[in-house]
């Protein structure tokens, strides 16, 4: 139950860093980490050490690295790191929903 907002996070995670790399900002994917990592050790030694928080702080902390991760990288490729290829959000990109909805709902009955 602790880990399904990291389930979640992987869709939006493995999504951003595809794109970063396919940009070549391998380095932005390097620093976001390493800030990561930084906020999840701080945040680890809060929730386990000194709240005893067991288990489920190290879950929740390790929930939190992952969203941290993200919002970095999503703040990166919405605020002017990526201007040549992001332009922002547009309904453009809700066009062939319906077929993918449907696709998606046809392959899920299968299961």
């Amino acid at each position: 139950m602790w880990f399904i907002p990291l389930h979640f996070s992987f869709a939006f995670v493995f999504l951003l860093q595809r794109f970063q790399q396919c940009q070549l900002k391998n380095s932005v994917i390097a620093y976001v980490s390493a800030a990561a990592l930084v906020v999840h050790a701080l945040v680890r030694w809060v929730c386990v050490s000194k709240l005893q928080f067991g288990l489920i702080g190290t879950m929740l902390t390790l929930n939190f690295s992952w969203w941290v991760s993200i919002l970095g990288l999503f703040g990166y490729v919405t605020c002017e790191g990526c201007p040549d290829t992001w332009k922002g959000f547009s309904m453009e990109a809700f066009t062939g929903l319906w077929e993918f909805l449907r696709l998606s709902a046809a392959f899920g009955v299968m299961l």
